[in-house]
């Protein structure tokens, strides 16, 4: 019978561990990295990858993602109201974030749609963590964290620290804006050429996202109307982006022959056609509408509700410093 000597058997062993040893390495290597389960407390998480396209880093940047939290809730995974979702980063750190009311908002048939406040987005994309399953969490969402400058209007009174409303003939505007169940409200317009502005007092910024959803009310007034302002410089010097509600007032505005929706300048309190859009429909009272107004560096570009797969866009640089944004 063959034998081995205890040199060759310790060649031997020693051979197999380093074999073993080099087949878990390269296991552990296969392994995708993952952040630590930022608590115990929450029974579910999943990735969601965030991809940037831009050609650069990004810093404090807010991106919105979809989640079907209605059969998340059916399943008895998540909490009806949505207080136990949280966000974390790949190294477990808590992201800021805030669930967008109405568009459709928690536990609804369609997606729900969330901000949330990156510190850093490189071009290499990145991984955010959600986790909910935590029957004791309670509700953490802020926009005031994710975003520059945000309003939810849920207090039922215009908070004068954040707002400023001014006539364009610089008179008091407070008594034609007032909130109620998250929604600001604007009362009728006064006629062109004075309108109701409500701007940010403190805010400026030189480029930016305007993005709202509205609808409208008191079909057949011809001085229904509605502004989204930005690089609001004082109560005669804006940019702004006009809808007129029920297009019935084109003859006293400056984008002939109609005027229903169009980007406009205000100088010195005198209005100039930018871009005439002629979205020549009226609009139907009680339906909400969308649009995403863009402003970056001279070029302003606008997303509207009825048609979002088309950007309207226009060049100007008459005021090119930042101003105040708003509505009117």
């Amino acid at each position: 019978m063959e034998r081995f000597s205890f040199k060759s058997l310790l060649i031997i062993i020693v051979v197999l561990l380093i074999g073993i040893v080099g087949l878990w390495q390269i296991q552990r290597r296969a392994k995708p990295a993952e952040a630590g389960w930022f608590n115990e407390s929450w029974q579910y998480r999943r990735s969601i990858g965030i991809s940037n396209p831009s050609g650069s880093n990004l810093t404090d940047f807010q991106v919105s993602v979809n989640i079907g939290t209605s059969a998340l809730i059916a399943a008895g995974k998540m909490k009806s109201d949505c207080s136990d979702i949280r966000f974390t980063d790949q190294n477990g750190k808590l992201l800021d974030y805030w669930i967008e009311e109405n568009n459709p908002g928690c536990n609804q048939t369609t997606d729900t749609k969330i901000w949330v406040k990156l510190p850093s987005l490189p071009t290499s994309n990145a991984t955010v963590y959600l986790y909910y399953g935590n029957p004791s969490a309670a509700a953490v969402q802020d926009g005031n964290k994710v975003f520059e400058f945000f309003d939810d209007f849920n207090d039922g009174n215009i908070d004068t620290n954040k707002w400023e409303m001014l006539k364009t003939d610089n008179t008091d505007a407070s008594p034609y804006w007032s909130e109620t169940g998250g929604y600001l409200l604007a009362a009728k317009t006064l006629g062109w050429p004075t309108y109701s502005t409500i701007t940010s007092k403190n805010y400026t910024t030189q480029n930016g996202i305007i993005e709202s959803r509205y609808t409208g009310t008191g079909s057949g007034d011809p001085d229904n109307d509605m502004l989204w302002v930005w690089r609001w410089q004082d109560y005669r010097n804006f940019y702004f982006f006009h809808h007129d509600w029920n297009n019935l007032d084109a003859k006293s505005c400056a984008c002939l022959p109609s005027d229903n929706i169009n980007f406009s300048k205000l100088i010195n309190g005198s209005e100039t056609c930018l871009l005439y859009i002629g979205e020549t429909a009226v609009d139907t009272e009680g339906t909400w509408y969308r649009n995403t107004i863009q402003f970056n560096s001279n070029t302003f570009t606008l997303n509207f509700t009825k048609n979002l797969s088309v950007g309207y866009s226009t060049i100007d640089s008459t005021f090119s410093s930042a101003g105040r944004v708003g509505l009117g």
